[in-house]
């Protein structure tokens, strides 16, 4: 046999073996890519189910398993600004601290990767006050009006039929 003949059955060796490693690899990332889609296509029709129907909390605790699974993959500040959103506007029906203090913790992940975002902010401040921590939730109801100033948004303050103090965000003229 010549050399050539073996240099040849060597290198169809190699690309078969590189072919078969490829498709196992392949199998692998294409399984991890579908739990990833999963994740992320659960979390975004729970997330919309429940903005659509403030009133209702029947989903509260299966969103709450499907963020944490979506947190495994993702971490982008608005996701986790807007999950604990969620769990604080489902906190004024319920009165439920527990799922206050995951949103706490959600909310502290997105202050770290975007502490200057006024969305980001203005939920910390709701989450810490309806914690009852007033002088944590200070410092970022500070950076909210400083940033609405800036950009000419002031505040006014209205009562309405009951009497109550209503404040309304106006922009300047």
């Amino acid at each position: 046999m010549k050399t050539s003949n073996y240099i040849l059955i060597g290198f169809l060796a190699f690309i078969t073996l590189v072919l078969v490693s490829w498709h196992v690899d392949s199998m692998f990332h294409e399984e991890e890519y579908d739990k990833k889609k999963k994740a992320r296509t659960d979390f975004y029709y729970t997330r919309q189910w429940l903005e659509k129907n403030k009133d209702s909390i029947e989903k509260i605790e299966e969103f709450i398993v499907i963020s944490e699974e979506y947190f495994k993959y993702y971490n982008g500040y608005y996701d986790y600004a807007s999950a604990a959103s969620l769990l604080n506007d489902k906190f004024n029906l319920t009165k439920d601290t527990f799922n206050l203090k995951l949103a706490k913790k959600w909310i502290d992940k997105a202050h770290k990767l975007e502490p200057n975002n006024r969305f980001v902010n203005e939920v910390c401040g709701r989450t810490l006050l309806n914690l009852g921590l007033k002088d944590a939730a200070k410092p970022h109801i500070e950076v909210l009006i400083k940033q609405d100033s800036a950009k000419g948004i002031t505040y006014e303050y209205y009562k309405n039929a009951k009497g109550d103090s209503i404040k309304v965000r106006k922009p300047l003229k």
